[in-house]
C-alpha cells in the first residue's frame, strides 16, 4: 500500500515489511523472547532494505478469447456459454464430429420418463455450428502451448479430410461406390461403414471424410473410385496436415473419457462370445439410427433376448483395474432396464448383478421403479465367470453376499463398464504443463474449493476428463468453467518484473540455469543465458543451480540473502540467543507463518523467518553458510510438493535438504539441524511437529 501511494505521487519507494505481530509477538512465550526475536527480524529487514532496487511493473491485458479442447457435452456447453457473452471461442475436437460419448446414447437419465438424447446429439452441436463467435476445429490436435502474461499461444494441427468442402454437395455417391468396409466406431463395432463416410447420421452440417487408415488409395495405392465417380471433383488426395496458431487468454480442457475395455478381464467373456456387450453397445442397439434400426436383438443371431443379465462395476471398484466408482453405471443400467421393460421387450426377465446400488439423489426413483413396479431382479454378488454351456446358452456364475454360488442363464449379457481417462490425456497434460491424478484423469488445483482450476493459472478443466460423472453434473461444471474463464480473460495482469541478472564475467555458459527453469524463460546464447522477461516468474531456481554465482534475481541476490542470515546471527550473538534460520517462500510459507500467529500457536522464539520468493532460490551454499555462521538449524518452509506456486521450487528444495541430511548422517553430524516443511497455510500442526524436533537448547549462550 505504501508503494502504491508513493507511486501515485511519482516517488519510487521500496518497502521491506516486518511482521512483528503474527510472526513474533503472538507466537512467543514471553515479552523478552518477543523483543529479542523482533530485533533479529528487523536486523534482517534493514540489511535487505539497504539493497532494494527499482522493479519494473508490467500491466498486461489478457486476450479475450478462449480455447476449448474437446467437443463433448462439457466442451459444447462451455463454448456456448462463452460465445453468448461475446467471447471468441476456438473449439478443438480430435474426432471428425462433436458430441463425445453422449452421441452414442439413445436416451438420457430422467425421473418420470427417459428423455430422448437428441438435445446432446444434435441441437446443441447445431448451436455450435451456427454461432458466429465459435470457430469449430474438428479432426484437429493440440501440438504446442506456450504461456505468456496475456495468455497462451497455441499451435493446432488440422489433419486432412481429403474432401474439398467448397465443392462437395453431400450427394453420397462416393460412399455408395466405395468398396472398403470397416467397423463403425460410432456403433461400437456393431455395424460397418465405408472408408469414406459421414461420422454420424445426425451430424450438422453433414460432412464426408476419408479414413486414411482404411482407404485403399492410401493403404494399397490401388483405388481411386471415389475420385472417379464424384461429379464435382471434390475428392482431394493431395491434402496435407496444416498447422494453425491461435492466441487465447484462457484454456478449458473438456476432453472427456472413454469406456473401459472389458476384454482385458477374461472372466467376463467379452470379445469371446458375441452376445456379451457393453451398455454403450446396448444404447446403439436401441437407437432407431443404430445398426438394427432400434430393434433390440441378440448380436449373434438377431433373435429377441428374453433373459438379460446386466453386470455392474466392470473395470471399476476393483483394486486390480480401477478402484474408483464410475458414478453413472448404476443409473445407466437401471435406465436401460426400464426402457427394455416399458418399450422394447416387456416380457423380458432382467437381472442386475451388483456390488452396491448407487443411484444417488433423485435417481433413486429410477431404482424403485425398476425394482418395485417393473420386476427387475437385483442380486448382490461378484461375478466368477461368464461362459457358454454345451447348448451354446450363456451362463453367469456368481458368488452372492453370503458366499453362496449361483448361476443365471442369459440370452444377452450387458456389462456396465467404468469410465477411464482418454488415451491421449498424458500427452496433452505434458503440452499444457498440468497434472494428472493417480488414475490418469486431469488433476484439479484443490478437490474441495478449486475443482475447476488447475495449477496453471488460466487453464481450467470440466467434465469427465477430471473424473467420472453424469451429463447433468458435466454441464453444470462446464458452465462454471466458462464463468471462471470469462472472469479470467477480462482481467488485467499486473506483474512485477524480477528477472535474473547475468554477470557475463563469471558465466561458464554451462546451461544449468536453462535446464532448471520451469517456465522455459531462459535460452542459451553465445554470451550466456538470455531471459524472456514476460515468461520469467522470478522464482530464482536458475540462480540456485549456478555453480559460479553468475546469475541473480533482482532484490533477491545470493549475496543479499547471505547478508541477511549473517545480520541475524551477528545480532543473536550480541543478545546471547540461539537461532534457527527459517527461509519461507512468499506464498504458502509466509502465509503459514501468518496462520501460526493468527491461531496464537506457540513455537520456539529461536526460529527467525526470512521471506524469499520461492524455496527454489535456496542453494546448498545458503544452508551450509548459515550453519557455518553459527545458526543452530535451518528450516525451509514452503508450498506442498504437488502445489508449488512456482512449479518445481518445493521439490527442488526438498531434494537439496534430503541430500544435506544424508551427507551429515554419513559424516556423523546432526542431520536434524536441517529441516523442511512443505504444507499449505492451514497445516500449522505439521509445522509444529517438525519444529519441536529441532535440537536447540533454549538457554542463553
Amino acid at each position: 500500500m505504501l508503494e502504491k501511494a508513493a507511486s501515485g505521487l511519482g516517488v519510487n519507494l521500496k518497502v521491506e515489511y516486518v511482521n512483528i505481530r503474527e510472526h513474533c509477538a503472538w507466537v512467543c512465550g514471553s515479552l523478552k523472547e518477543a523483543t529479542d526475536k523482533a530485533k533479529l527480524m528487523i536486523a534482517a529487514a534493514i540489511e535487505k532494505a539497504k539493497s532494494l532496487g527499482k522493479e519494473k511493473v508490467l500491466k498486461v491485458k489478457r486476450k479475450e478469447a478462449v480455447l476449448v479442447i474437446g467437443g463433448g457435452p462439457a466442451g459444447i456447453q462451455a463454448s456456448l456459454d462463452l460465445a453468448s457473452q461475446g467471447f471468441k471461442v476456438y473449439l478443438v475436437e480430435s474426432s471428425p464430429a462433436i458430441g463425445g460419448l453422449a452421441s452414442l446414447l439413445h436416451r438420457t437419465f430422467s425421473i418420470n420418463e427417459c428423455n430422448c438424447a437428441i438435445c446432446v446429439k444434435s441441437s446443441k452441436p447445431l448451436e455450435v455450428y451456427e454461432n458466429p463467435n465459435i470457430e469449430l476445429l474438428t479432426y484437429c490436435e493440440i501440438s504446442d502451448v506456450k504461456r505468456y502474461p496475456w495468455g497462451f499461444k497455441v499451435k493446432i494441427i488440422k489433419k486432412p479430410k481429403y474432401i474439398n468442402y467448397d465443392r462437395c454437395t453431400n450427394c453420397g455417391l462416393c460412399s455408395e461406390k466405395c468398396p472398403q468396409l470397416v467397423l463403425n466406431e460410432w456403433d461400437r463395432g456393431l455395424s460397418k461403414r465405408k472408408a469414406i463416410y459421414i461420422p454420424l447420421p445426425y451430424v450438422t452440417p453433414p460432412r464426408y471424410i476419408i479414413d486414411p487408415n482404411h482407404c485403399l488409395h492410401f493403404t494399397e495405392n490401388s483405388c481411386n473410385i471415389c475420385e472417379e465417380v464424384c461429379p464435382y471433383n471434390a475428392i482431394d488426395f493431395s491434402q496435407k496436415a496444416k498447422e494453425v496458431e491461435v492466441e487465447v487468454g484462457a484454456i478449458i480442457v473438456a476432453t472427456g473419457s472413454e469406456e473401459f475395455n472389458p476384454s482385458t478381464i477374461p472372466k467376463y467373456g467379452y470379445g469371446k462370445y458375441k452376445d456379451i456387450i457393453t451398455q454403450l453397445q446396448l444404447e446403439r442397439l436401441m437407437d432407431p439410427l443404430g445398426p438394427t434400426g432400434g430393434r433390440l436383438v441378440r448380436v449373434s443371431d438377431g433373435k429377441k433376448p428374453l433373459k438379460i443379465v446386466m453386470i455392474q462395476c466392470v473395470g471399476s471398484r476393483d483394486p486390480d483395474t480401477n478402484p474408483y466408482c464410475s458414478k453413472y453405471c448404476c443409473t445407466e443400467a437401471i435406465k436401460n432396464a426400464i426402457l427394455i421393460k416399458t418399450e422394447y421387450i416387456p416380457e423380458a426377465e432382467i437381472t442386475i448383478l451388483y456390488k452396491d446400488i448407487r443411484t444417488y439423489g433423485r435417481f433413486e426413483e429410477l431404482y424403485i421403479q425398476a425394482r418395485d413396479e417393473l420386476g427387475v431382479k437385483f442380486i448382490k454378488g461378484d461375478v466368477v465367470e461368464v461362459y457358454e454351456d454345451k447348448s451354446g446358452s450363456l451362463l453367469v456364475k456368481y458368488v452372492d453376499s453370503l458366499g453362496k454360488t449361483g448361476t443365471i442363464p442369459a440370452d444377452l449379457v450387458v456389462l456396465s463398464c467404468a469410465l477411464v481417462p482418454r488415451e491421449n490425456s498424458k500427452k496433452l497434460a505434458e503440452i499444457l504443463n498440468i497434472e494428472l491424478d493417480e488414475y490418469g484423469f486431469f488433476k484439479e488445483l484443490d478437490e474441495k474449493v478449486s475443482n475447476i482450476e488447475t495449477k496453471v493459472p488460466g487453464i481450467f478443466i470440466c467434465g469427465t476428463c477430471q473424473g467420472p460423472k453424469n451429463i447433468s453434473e458435466t454441464l453444470v461444471q462446464a458452465s462454471a468453467a466458462a464463468t471462471l474463464a470469462a472472469l479470467y480473460v477480462i482481467s488485467y495482469l499486473e506483474k512485477k518484473l524480477t528477472p535474473p541478472i547475468l554477470d557475463e564475467e563469471f558465466c561458464a555458459k554451462c546451461g544449468l540455469c536453462v535446464i532448471s527453469c520451469p517456465y522455459n524463460a531462459l535460452t542459451l546464447t553465445e554470451k550466456g543465458p538470455s531471459v524472456d522477461e514476460l515468461l520469467c516468474q522470478g522464482c530464482g531456481t536458475c540462480a540456485s543451480v549456478c555453480p559460479n554465482n553468475a546469475i541473480n534475481i533482482v532484490n533477491n541476490t545470493n549475496e543479499l540473502l547471505l547478508r541477511q542470515i549473517k545480520a541475524i546471527i551477528d545480532e543473536a550473538k550480541a543478545l546471547r540467543k540461539r537461532v534457527v534460520i527459517a527461509l519461507c517462500c512468499e506464498e504458502c510459507g509466509h502465509t503459514l507463518m501468518d496462520a501460526l500467529g493468527f491461531y496464537h500457536e506457540k513455537y520456539m522464539s529461536e526460529i527467525i523467518p526470512i521471506t524469499i520468493p520461492c524455496l527454489g532460490i535456496i542453494s546448498i551454499t545458503h544452508i551450509l553458510e548459515a550453519l557455518n555462521y553459527g545458526a543452530d538449524g535451518v528450516l525451509l518452509v514452503g508450498c506442498p510438493l504437488e502445489r508449488c506456486h512456482f512449479e518445481l521450487g518445493a521439490k527442488t528444495a526438498k531434494y537439496k535438504v534430503e541430500l544435506i541430511r544424508r551427507v551429515f548422517e554419513e559424516l556423523g553430524l546432526f542431520p536434524e539441524k536441517v529441516n523442511i516443511v512443505n504444507a499449505p497455510a492451514t497445516m500449522t500442526k505439521r509445522f509444529l511437529e517438525v519444529t519441536c524436533k529441532i535440537p536447540v537448547k533454549t538457554s542463553s549462550r
